[in-house]
Order: structure tokens, then sequence, then C-alpha cells
């Protein structure tokens, strides 16, 4: 039986985030996951990528009462040869032309505990060490404001 086409969404309220294709390699969430085995056809040992949704946040960023998007996605990494790394960003959203428009992408730490979107600016807590980072939208993406570590 084909599957149900979804309705294309009207706004950021309405994108479904846990089945959006975010256009990265292994960003093609389905169910708020994707998952890659590299050269896993071959039958050994491969490296494999598991890239899942950890939250969204809405915030009205910049002013205008019209809100934008934070996407938490996180990066598991195992490579054949041993090695491991998990890796959290946060997209930042808008939408315009009738779909999401990427702002810019801002590395965290692992986990993010929090996020808001205001005032210009993106503030999140992540890591182990619960990293408070503030960042403002600049000509070419995010840009640190501050960074403090209790």
């Amino acid at each position: 039986q084909a599957a149900t086409p979804t309705p294309r969404p009207r706004s950021l309220d309405e994108v479904d985030w846990c089945n959006h294709d975010f256009g990265g390699v292994n960003q093609d969430l389905r169910r708020g996951r994707a998952e890659l085995h590299e050269y896993g056809e071959l039958g050994g040992l491969h490296d494999t990528y598991i890239t899942r949704l950890r939250a969204v946040v809405r915030g009205d960023l910049d002013g205008d009462r019209r809100p934008e998007v934070a996407v938490v996605l996180s990066q598991e990494t195992w490579l054949a040869s041993g090695g491991s790394n998990t890796s959290t960003d946060v997209l930042v959203f808008t939408w315009r032309r009738g779909k999401p428009n990427l702002l810019g992408t801002i590395p965290a730490g692992t986990p993010v505990e929090a996020v808001s979107l205001r005032r210009g600016l993106v503030e999140f807590t992540s890591g182990p060490d619960h990293t408070v980072s503030v960042h403002r939208r600049g000509k070419r993406g995010f840009v640190l404001v501050r960074r403090t570590t209790p």
C-alpha cells in the first residue's frame, strides 16, 4: 500500500521536522533518525553514522513577530578503525519563499539542554560542563558573543 503524501507545509509550524531532509549527508530523517553504513554493502567492517533529532525550539529571533526555529541534531560516528565520536549542532531556520530557509548552523556541546531564540541572539546550554553559549547572526552565519561555564 502506497504511503499517503504529506501535505506541503505553509509555515515553520507545519514542517514535520522528524521526517525532514536537512540537505546534508545522512540528514534525510525518518521518524527523527537517519543511519548510514558506509561500505556496509561490502559485508565487512564499515563506518556507521547516525543522525538524531534532539529538539525543535521556536522563538522570535529577529523581532518581526514571526517564529524562527532552532533544530538540534546529534551525529554519532563509529569508524571501522575503532574510533567513535558524538557531535551536536543547532540549526536555525526562518520561513522564506514557501519553505524553511537555513540561516546558519552552530556547533554545540553534547548534550544540548536548553535553547532560546530572542532579541537577535541564539543562546543554548550544552556539554557535560553546562556551558552557556550566546551567538548573534552575522553576515556569514552566527558569531559567538560570549561563552560561560558555571
